[in-house]
């Protein structure tokens, strides 16, 4: 049986998501983790209010992440405001892996929400791409997982000897879901040239050659 981390499931009532469980393969055999309840009421404008005291940030992770399971939903404010979340969420120091999840799955989710001009809203956006730049540098130093996986969005990190490699190779393979998958993504730390396996093919590729000499030994 295989099972994904990162599968949400919301239970839904008057519309709105109540409460969430990961199916985790963690261990043997698949098992879902402890369900999180969302505080009935609960806005994002809260979640935001709260991030800079003592609340318990993986709760509030999960509660933005539900919250903007419905991205159709969401207005341009609301947008703004869970951009601003998922940025201090990854900007902050010593937060668990859960919390990095969550906050990645809520940039995928608004990925999906309606187009809009708000200044306020591209601005939030733009930082948050500069935090997930930051996140994607510094991943492999900070958590034993380096890689972060939501339909919409792959943040990965890996730590390479300049010396050993002539080059490296980001693939995301195509399948059926048209959406990023975690055990379709690839990282060739040393290949000389681009290449996709026979019989796949890959949506996305990201290479980088490295010339002879070009780092000191």
């Amino acid at each position: 049986m295989h099972c994904c981390l990162r599968v949400f499931y919301c239970f839904l009532a008057a519309g709105k998501p109540q409460a969430s469980t990961r199916c985790s393969n963690r261990n043997t055999p698949p098992s879902f983790q402890e369900p999180r309840e969302l505080q009935c009421g609960q806005t994002l404008t809260d979640i935001q209010q709260n991030l800079n005291g003592s609340a318990d940030l993986e709760t509030l992770a999960a509660s933005a992440q539900m919250l903007t399971s419905q991205p159709e939903d969401l207005t341009a404010e609301e947008v703004t405001t869970a951009a601003q979340i998922a940025d201090t969420l990854l900007s902050s120091e010593n937060v668990s892996q859960s919390v990095r999840e969550a906050a990645v799955a809520t940039v995928s989710q608004i990925l999906n929400a309606n187009q809009s001009d708000n200044i306020q809203e591209n601005n939030a956006t733009l930082r948050l791409t500069q935090t997930l730049s930051s996140l994607s540098v510094n991943l492999s130093l900070i958590s034993n997982d380096s890689k972060l996986v939501q339909p919409n969005i792959v943040v990965q990190s890996a730590q390479i000897s300049a010396a050993d490699t002539q080059g490296v190779q980001f693939t995301a393979l195509s399948g059926t879901s048209g959406s990023f998958v975690a055990d379709r993504i690839q990282l060739d730390t040393n290949t000389s040239a681009i290449a996709v396996e026979t019989g796949f093919i890959a949506d996305a590729v990201v290479y980088l050659q490295f010339a002879p000499g070009e780092f000191p030994q």
